[in-house]
């Protein structure tokens, strides 16, 4: 009798953090504590740290979609979780690539970083725009929602519902760049929904964005709703707040344990649905 469990599994695209705390390597913490397999397609090297964002060094075009043929030879997966893209030509290539059909997929629109300013902003952003009709969970902070809309809204509920128009079926719209870092904002249209947890010491926050979108992919991949993805993907956040770690005396991220059903979760202590 075979008794080795077969993960469901989650193809991540997006860029490499040399220090690990964003990016791919945010990606694959998350999705390991969700219990579910995480695969990567690179589209570029960053030189950044903590201290600033130096450069983005995007893979080529043949190395980009040399990934993506590989993946499709073997394409066990039912979500594809973007990150960075480095330019438009790698959104080109994935629109017009077969492992890019019949999946879920969730956007986390990296227009910029934690540690500053990604390069080749303009170029990137219109291309990104492409790819709205085809998401399931686009991920936007306040200020990647305001750039994708051209926008200078600042409410959340407002800038999500302008999001919807350019037909992704869902929007969360996260609030770390907002005066309320805690509290997102969840539509569908019909649904929607705030999801806010306790406050804790966001001093350390590389990749937390990349972490959201990636618990939602991971979740989704679990055979969640939307709605359902992005609760139990701030469910995991909240209790990742209370045991961040650093890996020096400024830099560091949440932690993240493996996955508990909700019923463990003590009602009201971490996360609140209004």
């Amino acid at each position: 009798m075979n008794l080795t469990t077969i993960k469901p599994s989650v193809l991540c695209i997006s860029a490499v953090d040399p220090m690990g705390m964003s990016g791919i390597h945010a990606d694959l913490r998350a999705l390991e504590s969700m219990n579910v397999h995480g695969a990567s397609c690179i589209t570029a090297t960053t030189a950044q740290n903590q201290n600033g964002f130096q450069q983005l060094n995007s893979v080529s075009n043949e190395a980009f979609k040399s990934q993506l043929d590989a993946l499709h030879d073997q394409d066990i997966f039912s979500v594809i979780k973007i990150g960075l893209l480095a330019n438009a030509d790698q959104v080109r290539i994935l629109l017009d690539h077969p492992i890019f059909q019949n999946k879920q997929v969730v956007l986390d629109p990296v227009l910029s970083a934690t540690a500053g300013e990604i390069e080749a902003h303009e170029d990137r952003l219109g291309a990104i725009q492409l790819l709205l009709p085809f998401v399931t969970v686009l991920t936007p902070n306040v200020n990647e929602a305001k750039q994708l809309l051209n926008s200078n809204e600042l409410d959340s509920q407002a800038l999500a519902n302008d999001l919807l128009k350019l037909k992704a079926f869902s929007v969360l719209i996260k609030g770390g760049h907002s005066s309320n870092p805690s509290r997102d904002f969840y539509t569908e249209g019909e649904v929607a929904f705030y999801l806010e947890h306790n406050e804790f010491n966001h001093e350390y926050s590389r990749g937390t964005g990349c972490t959201m979108a990636s618990l939602i992919a991971g979740a989704l991949a679990l055979g969640s709703t939307t709605g359902d993805a992005v609760t139990m993907a701030k469910m995991q956040m909240a209790r990742g707040w209370q045991q961040a770690f650093s890996i020096d005396s400024k830099t560091g991220t949440l932690g993240l344990s493996p996955w508990q059903d909700s019923m463990k979760y003590e009602v009201g202590s971490d996360l609140f649905v209004n």
